[in-house]
């Protein structure tokens, strides 16, 4: 029987191809593997298969169901805990930011679940005989794994407003922690202020504003979550200028203060 990793686990580097791993699992419980059940995050993809079995996990906080037949994408970088898992059998895959720029599924039905369960089957078969040389089998199967999991995720209108959201959230992304102001983005996109408010707006529901300050919220709190820096360090690293400022800024957007938030830290970045 093999279950899931404790922790973290060890990719495999293949000659020439981003590093990979891969395993199925069979009547995975928490006993013994308390650390999957404490908030934790890894700097790395995982796709997450459940053929069976019962139980929830959490993904920045937002808890669902897992449920038999269904998968999930957690990025790198996101907060991720398993409550009350029983009996789960299915597949687990982990790939390098590099080789996929994945978008996160809490949970997802397919379909058609046997193509899914056929993916997984070879994938666990190719990998096991795989050494230092990314196999052409492997590297097909990950290829269309990889190709329908960008199906389920449904894409926006190939439209010019569109891409300029999908540019500001790379943008943003990238520059979060050093640049709070909608200006800046704007003069990377070549468009003003109020252009780009307006089109996030029409797409998201709320401000380019809103926007920068919804992701600062989402990192302040895996930093709370997850690490014992004390707050005003984590102020510093989000790049306000003082503690009282992203205090005030996290009371606004979270609703509770950030000592007020944390919880003992448990498991880091891995």
């Amino acid at each position: 029987m093999i279950t899931l990793p404790t922790e973290a686990v060890t990719l495999q580097r293949f000659a020439g191809a981003q590093d990979v791993f891969f395993e199925v699992f069979e009547g995975f419980t928490l006993l013994g593997h308390e650390a999957q059940a404490r908030p934790h995050r890894h700097a790395y993809h995982e796709v997450l298969w459940i053929e069976s079995g019962l139980g929830q996990h959490s993904v920045d906080g937002v808890r669902v169901e897992l449920s038999p037949q269904t998968l999930s994408v957690i990025t790198a970088g996101q907060t991720h805990e398993f409550h009350h898992v029983q009996e789960v059998n299915g597949a687990l895959l982990c790939l390098e930011p590099e080789l996929w720029r994945a978008a996160p599924i809490l949970s997802h039905a397919p379909a058609d679940w046997a193509i899914w369960r056929s993916i997984w089957q070879v994938l666990g078969s190719e990998y096991a005989r795989s050494t230092q040389h990314l196999p052409h089998a492997l590297r097909e199967s990950l290829a269309l794994a990889l190709r329908l999991l960008e199906r389920e995720q449904i894409p926006a209108a190939p439209d010019r407003a569109a891409s300029r959201l999908a540019r500001f959230q790379a943008l943003l992304e990238h520059h979060f922690r050093t640049e709070h102001e909608v200006a800046f983005y704007a003069a990377q996109l070549h468009c003003t202020s109020d252009q780009l408010s307006r089109e996030v707006r029409v797409s998201l529901g709320h401000s380019a504003k809103n926007a920068i300050q919804q992701r600062l919220m989402l990192e302040a709190q895996r930093l709370l979550r997850l690490s014992s820096l004390p707050v005003g360090q984590v102020a510093e690293r989000l790049g306000y200028r003082d503690v009282f400022s992203f205090s005030r800024a996290f009371r606004s957007g979270v609703g509770v203060s950030p000592q007020g938030f944390r919880r003992p830290p448990s498991v880091g970045t891995s």
